[in-house]
């Protein structure tokens, strides 16, 4: 059951990388789009070194953060009610039917009995 709910959760993490990327390529293409600003004084393009340099993330930790994120959204998701409401009762389903798969069966031990009296 646990594994289920991994499953289902952490299938978010390459939809919103997806979303991510797909934001970036925007980013980048309004940028490239947009002429570079001219310092008056120098009549060079101004420097965006700040904006470039950013703090870089350990692998390791970028990977925990990304399970992290798809651990907890199914509740995330409940920011658009609707969608999360429904990505719930897929949740609750596959676990429901994970839980009943798993479920171990009744095995009935009527014995032992004494053959030698029957003959």
């Amino acid at each position: 059951m646990i594994l289920t709910y991994a499953a289902v959760s952490l299938s978010a993490v390459p939809i919103t990388l997806s979303h991510i990327s797909k934001q970036n390529s925007q980013q980048a293409e309004q940028s490239a789009n947009a002429s570079p600003k001219i310092d008056s004084s120098q009549g060079e393009p101004a420097a965006t070194t700040a904006s470039s340099e950013r703090p870089g993330m350990n692998f390791f930790a970028a990977l925990g953060y990304l399970a992290l994120v798809g651990l907890v959204s199914p509740v995330l998701n409940l920011a658009d009610p609707l969608q999360g409401l429904i990505g719930l009762v897929i949740l609750f389903v596959g676990m429901r039917i994970a839980w009943a798969n798993t479920a171990g069966t009744k095995v009935l031990i009527t014995g032992p009995f004494n053959l030698s009296r029957a003959f």
